[in-house]
């Protein structure tokens, strides 16, 4: 994949991040610092979830730009909770968002995914459009502890399985 960033040419490649890496839990923290208004990861969270959970990452040349966490739902061992998501500004509105999610929907059924669910604020119309466009279907509504704001718990079916009826 090739982008055009301010005149220049830039390759991008969308890959499953190695979970020994030791830069990622580095690169998690710095990405998810500039993409939220509050950190969601200290130190020590994001290297327990880089090496016990799945990370997509995009790296435009050499630098990531973009990741998405997963890890593996503790009652429903074929879900994948999509934990965070974080694209860089500047490197927004380019498409790198679903082609981050379609290389999810391609790695995850070969660890024994079945469907990705995700839990996002009712107000987030953005990220809701994003989502609700790559196939994440609503599955149910609650209270986020954090703010009193409405969470929707969207779900995604992978591959031909499908979730109460959605492909």
């Amino acid at each position: 994949m090739q982008l055009d960033v301010s005149g220049a040419t830039v390759p991008v490649i969308v890959e499953r991040a190695p979970a020994h890496d030791p830069r990622l839990a580095e690169l998690l923290v710095a990405i998810d610092l500039q993409t939220f208004a509050e950190g969601t990861f200290t130190d020590v969270s994001a290297f327990l979830f880089a090496r016990h959970g799945a990370t997509w990452w995009i790296r435009a040349g050499d630098r990531p730009v973009a990741f998405a966490l997963v890890f593996r739902d503790v009652d429903d061992p074929t879900a994948a909770v999509l934990l965070s998501m974080g694209i860089v500004p500047g490197w927004r509105g380019l498409g790198l968002g679903p082609a981050l999610l379609q290389a999810m929907f391609q790695g995850l059924p070969p660890l024994g995914f079945r469907r990705l669910v995700l839990h996002v604020g009712a107000r987030n119309v953005r990220a809701l459009k994003v989502y609700q466009d790559a196939g994440f279907v609503q599955q149910g509504e609650e209270p986020d502890l954090t703010d009193g704001d409405t969470r929707l718990c969207l779900v995604r079916a992978l591959g031909s399985v499908e979730v109460e009826g959605v492909a």
